[in-house]
């Protein structure tokens, strides 16, 4: 694709004569993620976010100290209203426990646990 092209669908006001580094340094910027999380790879997995790698961690730590029974990441549950598709839903993490208990996380903040 050309500077001309990628400009114009950038939307850049190609009559104004300036620095056309300046303007190709924007271009060739990588999108950032929403919330300004990093990639982390971690057992050759590439998790969303650094938080998410260091929970596998922990939970890979549970597992040895006989803990945790299993783990696993990106659950999706299909949410239906009335039998109508609404969305799907992911999980990053679903854990179950040697106590036959089952943790289904979400972010940082937001857990479930049932017995």
């Amino acid at each position: 694709m050309t500077l001309k092209k990628k400009l114009q669908k950038e939307r850049f006001d190609l009559s104004i004569e300036g620095d056309k580094s300046a303007v190709l340094k924007l271009l060739q910027k990588k999108p950032r993620n929403k919330y300004g999380a990093i990639k982390k790879k971690y057992n050759s997995v590439t998790y969303h976010s650094t938080k998410e790698a260091r929970y596998a961690m922990f939970l890979d730590r549970k597992i040895q100290a006989k803990e945790v029974e299993r783990w696993e990441r990106q659950i999706v549950f299909k949410l239906m209203v009335g039998g109508v598709f609404i969305a799907n839903y992911i999980l990053d993490f679903q854990v179950w426990y040697m106590d036959r208990s089952e943790e289904r996380r979400v972010g940082k903040e937001c857990r479930s646990r049932w017995s």
